[in-house]
């Protein structure tokens, strides 16, 4: 999958070492505030995995906590979780601030009907519930998967 990201150097603002995102027009956002921001633009091949693929990988029965900070693309990532699995996160905190008025609807509609109760927290969201029944073996592994 295609990442884009702006090569830092001395004197830029902190953040820009942080300026990853799958979504160009995310990082074109900060144009402004980043010195020869087309010249530093970098886009590169990264490979990805699904949260499910990466229980399974490592023989999860629940995840605790998922934070989600994909720089826009967070509604994607959580769009592709079963959150009828039994492993499904009891906690969800993703970033609000790049995604859509509707697409952040959309995304709290589908984590309202999985039964998470949101609030916002500065620029990002936080779903909780009580945990699900689970289904499967018990004491397997335990993960806080964050997504950075």
């Amino acid at each position: 999958l295609p990442m884009f990201y702006v090569e830092s150097r001395a004197g830029d603002p902190p953040f820009v070492d942080q300026l990853f995102s799958f979504d160009e027009a995310v990082l074109r956002k900060h144009a402004p505030m980043v010195d020869d921001f087309e010249a530093r633009l970098r886009r590169t091949e990264v490979r990805t995995t699904t949260l499910a693929g990466l229980v399974a990988a490592h023989d999860l029965d629940h995840v605790d906590v998922l934070h989600v900070d994909a720089e826009g693309h967070d509604a994607a990532i959580l769009e592709q979780i079963d959150f009828g699995a039994p492993w499904a996160p009891r906690f969800v905190v993703f970033e609000a601030k790049h995604l859509s008025p509707e697409r952040l609807r959309t995304t709290t509609r589908m984590l309202r009907r999985a039964g998470y109760r949101m609030f916002p927290i500065w620029h990002d969201a936080f779903a909780y519930r009580d945990r699900p029944r689970r289904s499967g073996r018990q004491g397997a592994g335990r993960l806080g998967a964050s997504t950075t």
